[in-house]
This record gives C-alpha cells, sequence and structure tokens, in this order.
C-alpha cells in the first residue's frame, strides 16, 4: 500500500501514515528551525548573564504560532491508483517532536550558546549606563532627588549618609526594568577587590581583580567564563567547534561609552573614587538643573507681572504669546547680560570655593554653571513655559495678537 501527504501546496510519498515516519521524513527540513530560534529573542527580556535554556522552551510556543494552523493531509494510494484520505496531523506537532529530540542532544547546547549570544547582542544594544546610591539591603536610588543631601563630609570625603548607615554611589550597564548583574556593575561590594588566577594570551597567567578581567579580558574578547557561569562544554561547542562570533563590537562600545573611563592600569581603589567622584558630579549637575529651571519659571512670572498692562486677551490677562515673543528677546540678557546668572541660586554647600575662579561673583558663577550643564536656556525656557501652561493651559500657542 502506498501513501501520499499534501502540505502546503506540496505532496510526497510516505512509507505509513505514523507520527514516526512523517518525523523521518520532515528531519531534513532544518531551515525552519533556524527561523525558531532567531524569533525566540524578541520574545524575551534582553539578557546579559548566563545561557538561558528554559528559553528553548519558547520554540514551542513559536512553532505553534507559525505551523499550528498548517495541516498534513495523509491520503492512501490503492493499487489501482484510486486516492483515500486517512487523517491528516498538525504540522507544528511534527515539528515540535523533531525540535524535542534535537534539544535532548549535544545540538541543545549548541542552540543554548546560539540563542544566549543572540539575547546578549540584544542586552548590549538595548542596554545603557545607569548611576545612582545603593544601600547595604540592595536598595538603589536612581533619582537624585532622593539622595541625602551635602555629602561632602569635614574632613573633605564623598559620603552619602542616611540614619546613620552609608551609601555606596554605584554605576552598572543593564537594560531597564531587570535588576542589576553584578559583573556589568562597579561599586564598593564585599568581593570587589578578590583576585583570580587567569590565563592570557600565550598560555601567561595573570592574577587580577574580577572586575577588571572582565572589562580587559586577555584571552576571549569577553570574559565568558564568567557570563555563561562557568559552564565550559557550552563555551566550546560555541567557540572553539561552532566557531559563533563574540558580540566583539558592541561590547567595546559599551565599555567605551561607561560613565566613568575604564583603565586597565587603575587601581580598585582609584576606578571606586571615580564612580563616586561621578555621581557627586551628577547629584550636583541635577541641582543646578532644577535650580535653572526655578529661575526661568520665576523670572517669567516677574516678566509676566511688569507686562500685565500690554496687550491682553478679552478677559483681561496679558496675551501669552505677545508675552512670549518679548521674554525670549529678553533672556539673553537675563543669562548672559551684566546680571548673568544672579537669578540663578548656586546652593554653596554644594558648590564651594573651589568651584569658582576667584571671589564669589555673577561672571563666577556662571563659570560654576556651565561647567556642569550645556542646555542651560533649553532649561531656563522650560521654567518659563511652565508657566505659560499653568496659566494659559497646554494650547496657550493659539492665541494671536
Amino acid at each position: 500500500m502506498d501513501y501520499l501527504i499534501e502540505f502546503q501546496g506540496e505532496t510526497l510519498e510516505v512509507e505509513s501514515p505514523t507520527l514516526e515516519c512523517l518525523k523521518e521524513c520532515f528531519k531534513e527540513n532544518q531551515d525552519y528551525i533556524e527561523e525558531v530560534l532567531a524569533d525566540i529573542p524578541s520574545r524575551c527580556m534582553p539578557n546579559g548573564y548566563g545561557i538561558p535554556y528554559g528559553r528553548l522552551d519558547e520554540a514551542y510556543d513559536v512553532i505553534n504560532d507559525k505551523y499550528g494552523n498548517c495541516a498534513v493531509k495523509v491520503f492512501e494510494i490503492s493499487e489501482d491508483g484510486i486516492k483515500k484520505y486517512i487523517c491528516d496531523f498538525s504540522l507544528a506537532t511534527i515539528y515540535t517532536q523533531i525540535f524535542k529530540e534535537r534539544e535532548e542532544s549535544e545540538q541543545g547546547m549548541v542552540d543554548g550558546a546560539q540563542l544566549a549570544l543572540d539575547m546578549m547582542r540584544n542586552f548590549l544594544e538595548d542596554g545603557h549606563w545607569h548611576y545612582g546610591l545603593i544601600s547595604e539591603d540592595g536598595i538603589i536610588l536612581e533619582n537624585s532627588d532622593e539622595w541625602p543631601s551635602y555629602p561632602k563630609q569635614s574632613d573633605g570625603s564623598i559620603r552619602w549618609i542616611r540614619d546613620g548607615k552609608e551609601l555606596s554611589p554605584i554605576i552598572w550597564f543593564g537594560v531597564d526594568e531587570q535588576s542589576p548583574i553584578e559583573c556589568w556593575t562597579l561599586y564598593n561590594r564585599a568581593n570587589i577587590r578578590n583576585t583570580k588566577v587567569y590565563w592570557g594570551r600565550n598560555n601567561t597567567k595573570i592574577d587580577q581583580e574580577h572586575w577588571k578581567h572582565f572589562w580587559f579580558c586577555e584571552f576571549w574578547s569577553m570574559d565568558w567564563n564568567v557570563l555563561w557561569n562557568n559552564d565550559e562544554a557550552a563555551i566550546t561547542w560555541a567557540f572553539c567547534e561552532c566557531c559563533m562570533e563574540e558580540p566583539v563590537e558592541d561590547f567595546y562600545k559599551v565599555k567605551s561609552n561607561c560613565l566613568i573611563e575604564l583603565v586597565q592600569g587603575d587601581s580598585t581603589d582609584k576606578m571606586l573614587a571615580k564612580v563616586r567622584d561621578y555621581c557627586y558630579y551628577m547629584q550636583k549637575k541635577h541641582i543646578l538643573e532644577k535650580s535653572i529651571f526655578k529661575a526661568g519659571y520665576d523670572v517669567g512670572a516677574c516678566f509676566a507681572d511688569l507686562n500685565k498692562d500690554g496687550i491682553c486677551l478679552e478677559d483681561g490677562r496679558p496675551n501669552p504669546v505677545w508675552l512670549n515673543d518679548g521674554f525670549c528677546d529678553m533672556v539673553s540678557e537675563a543669562l548672559y547680560g551684566d546680571s548673568q546668572a544672579d537669578d540663578i541660586e548656586i546652593d554653596e554647600k554644594y558648590f564651594g570655593q573651589e568651584e569658582f575662579e576667584g571671589p564669589y561673583s555673577s561672571n563666577n558663577h556662571w563659570n560654576a554653571i556651565i561647567r556642569y550643564v550645556d542646555d542651560v536656556e533649553e532649561l531656563f525656557y522650560g521654567g518659563w513655559y511652565k508657566y505659560l501652561v499653568e496659566q494659559y493651559g497646554e494650547d496657550w500657542e493659539q492665541y494671536k495678537y
């Protein structure tokens, strides 16, 4: 007895109408597996650590989504050539059985490594550098409005202390809504100074801190022993047997974009000092930005009050578009004229005498401001815009004069 199967416009002869026989028939087509594996990373959070073998289970959902509605019809062909329908199978069922057998073999380790590399690429592309303060119990404050004020101590050191406990400055690379991963994180944690002997190029041994070896690995371009939790079999299959490519350029881009300059020759203490100085710099920058925004609001409110008898709306209020035209002409004088930065409050507990060139004055205040803030005018206008919205609503620009 002969049998035929029909699916997606194709017809094939098979030996028997069983799932086992159909599996053997479809095993030669591996293209769908590549498509399925390539689809998994888009369904998952980018991953910057470990090999997510469990994520291979996502393949079954992908297979069902792609092929769940595709039927493989089985026909019996009699001796006189008459075709008789017997049954049908879901193409998704056949592909699922083939994929399951694949993942139970060594190929499953190869697929896991490839998936990990694809998700790592997404991690490197989608992630960005973060900074904040971390408490002893692991709570991170990214919003500097929540940081303790005036971290500069009487001895000149920079320390953030809350309720008698010190918060450590921290920077890390990662995706939003995901906890920091230790190897991608730089802060004064308990094991930050731990060292280990590593193999370098030309079979040389290197005794180096973990954080430094991670960012300046000399065997691979990236420290896969750390990234894949010492899964030596997967590392061997990926890079020695299958010659998979490391996402080198993406990794180097992340390293070059670090919030501090990563230098191989730096000591751990020097690296941590850079992290501390960066966080303190960003806290002062944020304080100045808020001061500039507030100055724009306050100056704008004063300007509007002084011009309340100018071109007005029917309700007697000054026309906001007319006000805005006049305010924009005045801003350059307010920021860059004789008064310069007098309208921008500078908290001298943060910005000490060393921040200025000479005695406190308008000129030197301005020098301090531009050392921290690039978009002064944009922030100043932002405060003014907030005033207009509060007084006239979001559509204040509709008024004519």
